[in-house]
């Protein structure tokens, strides 16, 4: 399995949290005036969609370099990137967007254990990589 965000191919692949979180189908129940309701009923589009990359149990570390390029990219405003998942026959590819309207920021991550100091490219950390569809 590969995934790349923007050129950059993360270093272990990541679980999609909230791959099922988004329905595609959206509804609101109005009361009637005569006591009935009244249900309209939408598909949703795929823009806006959530994409949640996650490290969960001993999967998904990144190592600091590639954390660091990922930073590079949700650094620049407006900007959208290609995330392409390839798992053997299967393949995923979306235009998306960091999501940086989160107050910690649309990557977030953290050592794997502590260690003193400034850290080499090559430890790995755990944490989130928050995206949204555009396309």
């Amino acid at each position: 399995m590969t995934t790349s965000i923007g050129g950059v191919t993360l270093t272990n692949d990541m679980v999609w949290a909230d791959e099922f979180f988004d329905p595609r189908v959206n509804a609101s129940a109005t009361p009637a005036l005569g006591g009935g309701v009244i249900i309209q009923e939408f598909a949703r589009y795929e823009p806006g969609r959530s994409i949640t990359l996650t490290t969960q149990n001993r999967q998904g570390f990144q190592l600091k370099s590639v954390v660091e390029a990922l930073k590079a990219l949700a650094d620049v405003a407006g900007a959208t990137y290609t995330l392409s998942i390839s798992h053997n026959t299967l393949a995923l590819s979306k235009t998306v967007r960091f999501k940086t309207v989160l107050e910690s920021g649309a990557v977030e991550f953290r050592m794997s254990s502590e260690m003193d100091g400034l850290q080499p490219a090559t430890f790995y950390y755990a944490g989130s990589i928050y995206l949204m569809v555009v396309e």
